[in-house]
């Protein structure tokens, strides 16, 4: 991932930062938050699908983060078409699992499962967080 978004975003390799160790794209986040609290602008690349996911999560981890998300170009019309339809679907039906069970939860019928997000599991896809850092005083 690292490499398509340097090739696909032009962003230059020093300022891409990956994160390997996560089981799932709520830990993905968890993990990659320190290596970008001091940007100025994040961009998160992925399908777009799972940045979207990832964008959420962000925004649920570290609100301070979110609100420095700048758009990634992950959403070009028309690209990989045959693959946006079941992703989509995927997408739709975790949101209809966290739903559900965030109304069995309310209804008195507890948590089952493991941690690692809001649903307990999620589908692990890789992503790579860049982070654009600005010198002070320097101009840039």
């Amino acid at each position: 991932m690292a490499r398509w978004t340097r090739d696909t975003f032009g962003i230059r390799a020093d300022r891409i930062r990956t994160e390997t160790k996560a089981e799932n794209t709520w830990q993905n986040i968890e993990f990659t938050t320190p290596l970008i609290e001091h940007a100025d602008r994040v961009k998160i690349a992925s399908d777009p699908m799972h940045a979207a996911r990832a964008r959420r999560y962000l925004l649920l981890q570290r609100p301070d983060l979110a609100a420095r998300l700048t758009p990634a170009a992950d959403y070009r019309f028309g690209e990989r078409w045959w693959l946006k339809l079941p992703t989509a679907a995927h997408e739709l039906a975790a949101i209809a699992r966290r739903r559900g069970g965030a109304m069995a939860r309310a209804a008195g019928g507890g948590r089952r499962g493991g941690g690692g997000g809001p649903r307990g599991r999620c589908a692990r896809l890789p992503s790579a967080v860049s982070a654009r850092f600005r010198v002070r005083g320097s101009g840039r």
